[in-house]
């Protein structure tokens, strides 16, 4: 039977796969650091023995992957974490339809980039007013700049990717 992957990251151009079951066999991963860097769209695989990772650059089609690791009986993919897109995924999704709301509410006045905006100066200001201006005031107003950097707030609908 072929070992359990799990993946523990996912974003574009990484993608990183736990294999518990084989920690600490050094052999194990350096025969699946050689055979998945034949992979076809497989640029760089960096494995770990002691923590039972796999990292891939850049992350492929996960079908293809999946058909490449079995046919090379070197692991399957645990079921759960086929179908559960990765937390950071599932929070910008949420984040995205809160913001998608707040500026309906708001007439397309206010989205999360300006209410967090002016989170910061107030904070910012707080801490000037405390006397601790060049820790967190300037980190905060710094923060602040930051979001005046990001493009403005879409229509909340991918760009593709």
């Amino acid at each position: 039977m072929l070992p359990h992957a799990e993946i523990t990251h996912n974003s574009r151009g990484r993608l990183r796969l736990r294999i518990r079951a084989q920690r600490g066999h050094a052999d194990y991963f350096a025969g699946i650091e050689q055979k998945l860097a034949q992979c076809p769209g497989v640029e760089r695989v960096v494995t770990n023995p002691v923590t039972g990772s796999v990292l891939l650059e850049p992350a492929i089609d996960l079908a293809a992957l999946l058909a490449f690791a079995q046919a090379q009986q070197l692991f399957q993919l645990a079921q759960a974490s086929a179908f559960m897109p990765p937390l950071t995924q599932q929070v910008a999704e949420r984040f995205g339809v809160l913001n998608c709301e707040l500026r309906r509410l708001s007439g397309g006045g206010v989205d999360l980039g300006s209410l967090g905006f002016i989170g910061l100066v107030t904070l910012a200001a707080v801490q000037l007013q405390r006397g601790h201006v060049l820790g967190p005031a300037s980190t905060l107003l710094w923060s602040a700049i930051g979001l005046l950097r990001l493009p403005p707030a879409g229509d909340g609908k991918s760009s593709g990717s």
